[in-house]
């Protein structure tokens, strides 16, 4: 099911990808059919892009409202309804009408779709999601020509928009797959909010970063072929081939690079791919006229390019927590969307005053600007290292505190019986102490999270339903984890910390506490089946192996 439900991902994604290069592809006979100058295109693109920015504002609402699948499915119809609107438009306020559900439906599945991928998938799976996108890009302009050389550019956006229409039925049609990673983790939480997600540590600085790579993105996909032009002196046939390049090595990159992205983390591929990147940006500034060099400035470029945007878009949940990466993630949206529409004019601008020769140093400053902005997001925000020791007697009060604060976000979060009023019981808080099996994660001095690792088999655990262990191997249970909500990674920190020691750990949680859920699945815990804690209520259980 999980296998299904990615294809489903990847065909939305598709999805999205088609109509971006659709427009550009047709405007030169849409624009004489429609008697109106070949600037217009910029009203349209514009008008599609403040639609994008609104709606990825409020995705976060939207998704926590009524779930990503419902949010993805409305979207791809309201894209598909605008394209068919197109299609049959014979004016240009006609097209302008139908921007408006075309950016509405683009921005929303964007954000969603980003954010979903994030909490629940690993870096290969983000990377190769918006490959699938340069799929979308890369079948329009094909559909595009064959309208053109057969009836006309509206056959184009009609035959895109049956294909939207198609798509849109089958995710309809699998809603009932998203359920499973769905009901984990989305609508327990309140919507974080523009003006709060604004003010969590990190934010401005990741948001200036990813408009900066956004503006060099777009600069490099709208103006390679006029650079090559104007200043390389290639004939217009060449460069508009050799401008296809930077496409093909960012779809190509974005493949290739999903291998590796597990085992080197987005931190250390946003490098790379920044390293590449600037190599190619140094090879297009080289003097020489060889048409060899911008060939491989413009593919190293769409390489480099190629893992930063899914990189930085899957390391938010890590930077900021799950419970705010849905606001954050339609705000880095919205800022995309700002990089790629004002900056490419910008640089048109100072190009026609200064010449077209500065892109390698136009898009040179945007990638410093981005990795600067960037590390500094990684450095300020990423899981802290947390100090790991034995509790000791006098931290007892502080325990008692912090699972106080873990039983009200509990009761806040739909989860009000787990641990009810008095859970964890005083007693079994002094017996982790006394044993030697409760731990502390201490961060500038202070003790933000406590959890207990009991080694040895649990006779809660003795009787399974629904489902089997993975192994019948010795092993070690996380039991009574919380934190003070000062400090996100206390999970991450103390699977870490417990692995060093045994490498076959077993947790259980309550069917409600769905934040817990999803962090154990997000950190490799397989689900098991239902145990029985000591009252005789059910728990699900969850295993992770080496």
């Amino acid at each position: 099911m999980t296998t299904l439900l990615l294809m489903i991902i990847y065909l939305a994604f598709i999805s999205l990808g088609l109509p971006d290069s659709l427009i550009g592809a047709g405007w030169p006979v849409m624009h004489q059919a429609l008697d109106v100058p070949v600037s217009y295109m910029g009203l349209l693109t514009m008008l599609i892009s403040g639609g994008t920015i609104v709606s990825s504002l409020l995705s976060d609402r939207l998704t926590r409202r009524f779930g990503t699948k419902i949010v993805t499915v409305v979207s791809v119809y309201l894209t598909a309804i605008a394209l068919f609107g197109f299609s049959v438009s014979s004016q240009f306020w006609m097209l302008i009408l139908f921007a408006i559900p075309y950016g509405f439906g683009a921005g929303s599945i964007d954000a969603a779709l980003n954010n979903f991928v994030a909490l629940h998938y690993t870096s290969r799976h983000m990377s190769w999601l918006h490959c699938f996108w340069g799929v979308g890009t890369v079948i329009s302009p094909f559909v595009m020509k064959y309208a053109l050389t057969t009836t006309n550019w509206d056959m184009g956006f009609r035959i895109v928009a049956l294909i939207q229409f198609a798509i849109a039925f089958v995710i309809l049609a699998t809603l009932w797959v998203w359920k499973a990673k769905e009901d984990t983790f989305e609508q327990t939480l309140e919507p974080v909010g523009l003006t709060k997600a604004l003010r969590i540590k990190g934010v401005p600085t990741l948001l200036l970063g990813f408009l900066a790579y956004c503006a060099a993105e777009g600069t490099a996909m709208a103006w390679a072929s006029t650079y090559l032009v104007q200043f390389k002196g290639i004939s217009p046939e060449d460069a508009a081939g050799l401008g296809s390049l930077f496409f093909i090595g960012i779809t190509a990159g974005r493949f290739f690079s999903g291998f590796i992205m597990n085992k080197l983390g987005d931190r250390k591929i946003i490098i790379i791919g920044t390293g590449v990147l600037t190599i190619g940006i140094i090879m297009l500034a080289l003097p020489i006229n060889i048409s060899v060099v911008a060939f491989g400035g413009f593919v190293l470029i769409g390489l480099g390019c190629a893992p930063i945007y899914p990189c930085i878009i899957h390391s938010t949940p890590y930077n900021f927590g799950p419970e705010n990466s849905g606001a954050i993630i339609g705000i880095q949206m919205a800022s995309a969307y700002v990089g790629t529409t004002f900056m490419p004019p910008l640089y048109g601008y100072l190009g026609s005053k200064l010449g077209f020769w500065i892109m390698p140093f136009y898009l040179l400053f945007f990638v410093i600007l981005m990795i600067t902005m960037v590390e500094i997001t990684f450095k300020n925000c990423g899981n802290p290292k947390f100090t790991i020791r034995k509790t000791r007697p006098e931290d007892y009060e502080t325990l008692l505190k912090i699972y106080q604060h873990a039983r009200k976000i509990m009761k806040e979060n739909g989860n009000p019986t787990q641990w009810g009023d008095h859970r964890p019981a005083h007693s079994l808080i002094e017996n982790d102490i006394r044993l030697g099996q409760s731990y502390v994660l201490i961060l500038d001095g202070k003790i933000r999270g406590v959890f207990a690792l009991v080694l040895g088999e649990d006779p809660c655990y003795k009787v399974i339903e629904d489902g089997s262990w993975l192994n019948d191997e010795s092993y070690g249970t996380i039991h009574r984890i919380a934190s003070d909500g000062s400090a996100s990674g206390i999970m991450e920190a103390a699977l870490d910390f417990c692995q060093d020691i045994i490498q076959n750990i077993r947790i259980d949680t309550h069917a409600d506490n769905k934040i817990m859920q999803h962090i154990l699945e997000k950190n490799g815990f397989k689900r098991c089946g239902i145990i029985y804690v000591d009252d005789g209520t059910p728990r699900i259980a969850y295993q992770k192996m080496p």
